[in-house]
């Protein structure tokens, strides 16, 4: 069987080595991207988090779930932005967090915030385990409380080894290879 996993531009994402005392959620922002859960984790820890993806006002999960945490402060709503603003912010943030509540397929944002030099702390959920390299490049737990305690430990990886990681794992140059070879195995039977 030949995977062929989503690739990126890797010349088109900055990368950063230096990091600041925040997180990135990125997605949109429904129940089954854990954004809750992501507010859990920023109070939890007390680190600032900035939200970026779209919310439909009229939504409950909206209104009664996210809006009322955001308080400008410890808990940011950044909206839907330019990905070099999301990049801006990605690069720099200590870690992206990604608590999914259902069998993501991919998870391009995870790949992305690798790509930046940002260490992903997920839950071990669809393509997770796949993607994040437990303790290489972020950290694949079980719960909100696992996922606030992983940031105490998110200096110990390295951000060359998330980027390297995506380098050798999800350029598109990769994904183009693997379908590729696939083809070619299809053809070849």
């Amino acid at each position: 069987i030949i995977t062929a996993y989503n690739g990126v531009n890797i010349k088109e994402i900055p990368f950063s080595e230096k990091k600041e005392d925040y997180i990135v959620f990125a997605g949109r922002i429904h129940p089954s991207k854990g954004v809750k859960e992501a507010i859990e984790v920023a109070k939890k820890s007390k680190t600032k988090l900035y939200i970026f993806g779209s919310n439909n006002i009229q939504d409950d999960y909206w209104a009664k779930v996210i809006k009322p945490n955001i308080d400008g402060k410890l808990i940011n709503y950044m909206g839907m932005v330019s990905r070099s603003k999301i990049f801006k912010y990605l690069k720099s943030a200590k870690a992206f967090v990604f608590p999914l509540q259902w069998e993501e397929p991919f998870g391009l944002v995870a790949v992305e915030a690798m790509a930046c030099g940002t260490p992903v702390i997920t839950f071990n959920r669809g393509s997770m385990p796949e993607i994040v390299k437990h303790n290489e490049t972020g950290f694949i737990v079980k719960s909100v409380s696992e996922m606030s305690k992983s940031l105490e430990k998110i200096d110990d990886i390295d951000p060359r080894a998330c980027r390297k990681h995506v380098e050798e794992n999800f350029t598109s140059e990769k994904m183009t290879d693997r379908y590729e070879k696939a083809y070619h195995k299809i053809l070849n039977k």
